[in-house]
């Protein structure tokens, strides 16, 4: 996905947590899903940037967000229904099936796709 001698990055911040194999599993899923969409839409024309792949876990939730500082959805897309492609229906799907929802939102510059998912009471 990534032209040679494009200069974009990826990094993970991730803090520590546990879930189950079935949720990691899903969680690699999503998280491959939305690196290649920011790969494929946020760096047009062999542009430079950064995807942050970051990780929290508490007590109530875990959320997952893969995030750019590329060209950015602009508002009108951030405030719409994530439904465009393939990638993006299984980044729904599987999060889905983990109770969980996503989020979108823009930034300056930039994309933030965010998936809460609540721990089991």
């Amino acid at each position: 996905m990534i032209v040679d001698g494009q200069p974009v990055s990826i990094r993970v911040e991730a803090s520590e947590g546990s879930t189950t194999s079935e949720q990691a599993v899903s969680m690699g899923l999503i998280t491959t899903e939305l690196i290649i969409n920011a790969l494929k839409h946020a760096f047009p024309g062999n542009a430079s940037g950064t995807i942050v792949v970051g990780f929290e876990s508490t007590d109530q939730a875990w959320r997952l967000a893969v995030s750019d500082d590329g060209v950015g959805i602009g508002s009108r897309l951030a405030d719409a229904p994530a439904r465009f492609g393939l990638g993006t229906s299984i980044v729904e799907a599987l999060t889905r099936q983990l109770g969980g929802r996503v989020t979108t939102s823009a930034a300056s510059p930039g994309t933030t796709v965010s998936v809460t998912v609540p721990r089991a009471s």
